[in-house]
């Protein structure tokens, strides 16, 4: 592999992608604040990590794969990195954005930069292993299209900007919204005699099975958090969209319909 790809956010899905690389082959610097994350990566790995990206190498950087938690936490990254590495430079964005964060993003990036739109979906193990499936829109370079290859199993493409990022909200809208009508069911269930147990060994032998009736106790309550943030973001850019309206405090919803069985953690 020549150059390196620095990992901007070394946490459940970037610190899976990180590894998931390095592993690969690639050269490998994480940059993270957390001082757990980068002394557990270079445990690890053997590699690099620093606190922020102002002290990364960037003359070596050819990839930058942004993994953070929030667009506003993207938007400053970039806009620091700008001021770095004006070179020709691949700039995978996964982390979940609102649709119009693009235009204004593309204006300000450095022309040589290859802003590459990627969000996903499939959670860290599959992350881990290279089976996430990636949302992509953008000018991939073979360099980049190596590292994407590497990071997925699966990769749809898109026709333009704010695509990927539609569809990685539309879907994590359906997830919310089925979570909380599975939740609302098992609690109406419950008034009437029947357990979650049985209702959802129910549900899952007939049409009521999903995604998320098969795994509604595997998710955190970060994880349902991350899903109605995910509804705002949709309703932000979309405020007519009559999807996601009941979802309302879902974490807590899901945890009281499930009672002990609830937060061991999956993926959307």
């Amino acid at each position: 592999m020549t150059g390196t790809v620095c990992v901007a956010g070394l946490g459940g899905i970037g610190g899976a992608m990180a590894r998931r690389l390095d592993e690969c082959g690639h050269a490998v610097v994480g940059v993270d604040p957390a001082p757990t994350r980068r002394d557990e990566w270079q445990r690890e790995t053997g590699r690099p990590a620093v606190a922020d990206v102002s002290a990364v190498e960037w003359s070596t950087v050819r990839q930058l794969v942004v993994v953070v938690g929030t667009q506003e936490q993207a938007v400053g990254l970039l806009n620091t990195v700008a001021e770095l590495a004006a070179d020709e430079l691949g700039v995978v964005i996964v982390s979940t954005v609102r649709t119009s964060f693009w235009t204004p993003v593309r204006e300000r990036a450095p022309r040589p930069w290859r802003l590459l739109e990627a969000p996903v979906t499939g959670g860290e193990a599959r992350a881990r292993s290279g089976e996430i499936t990636l949302f992509m829109h953008g000018p991939a370079a073979e360099g980049d299209r190596a590292v994407l290859d590497d990071l997925s199993g699966r990769l749809i493409e898109f026709d333009r900007y704010g695509q990927p990022s539609l569809a990685k909200l539309l879907n994590n809208t359906l997830a919310a919204t089925n979570a909380m009508n599975v939740a609302r069911a098992l609690a109406l269930a419950a008034e009437r005699g029947i357990t979650p147990e049985v209702l959802l060994s129910a549900l899952n032998e007939g049409s009521g099975r999903s995604m998320i009736s098969q795994h509604l106790g595997e998710f955190s309550t970060h994880q349902y958090e991350l899903l109605e943030k995910d509804v705002g973001l949709l309703h932000a850019d979309a405020p007519g969209a009559e999807l996601g309206e009941s979802v309302t405090d879902l974490a807590r919803v899901v945890e009281e319909a499930l009672g002990d069985r609830s937060g061991a953690g999956g993926s959307f």
